[in-house]
């Protein structure tokens, strides 16, 4: 979504808007500029009738109430957007801490394995030893 900086043709303030409410502003904006050259082409503000005091006065609450639901709005995005961004840095920081502890438990189980492997090769020694041990008993045995 595109943001738009629109110039009030009234007070001179910037407002933002989106693309979705560019049109509202658009229309508004014009409306406030046709009200505004029709202010500064009559000699008197009594030579205004009812009507036009009338439909400033409902134009300028409308772009009032826009303004103030534009503003809310932008307001709310940059809130869930501050919360996305804090819930992204924690699963971020989550997913390091869970790489750290999977690195560390892969050493760990190459350590074992490696003990693992070095037992297994010290109860093939003593079964070699148990085994000629028991050969050249039988071999002594059957000698006497």
């Amino acid at each position: 979504m595109r943001l738009v900086l629109l110039l009030c043709g009234v007070c001179g303030d910037v407002t933002i808007c989106s693309d979705l409410q560019q049109g509202a502003f658009s229309e508004k904006d014009e409306q406030l500029r046709q009200i505004l050259m029709k202010l500064d082409s009559i000699d008197e503000i009594g030579s205004l009738s009812p009507e036009d005091l009338t439909t400033i006065r409902r134009q300028l609450s409308e772009g009032q109430t826009l303004v103030r639901e534009t503003a809310d709005r932008l307001r709310m995005s940059q809130e869930e957007n501050e919360i996305v961004t804090r819930r992204k840095d924690e699963l971020e920081a989550r997913v390091v801490a869970l790489e750290t502890e999977y690195e560390e438990l892969l050493g760990a189980q190459f350590v074992l394995h490696r003990r693992t492997v070095a037992a297994e090769r010290v109860c093939l020694g003593l079964q070699r030893r148990l085994f000629m041990t028991r050969r050249r008993a039988t071999w002594i045995l059957r000698s006497l």
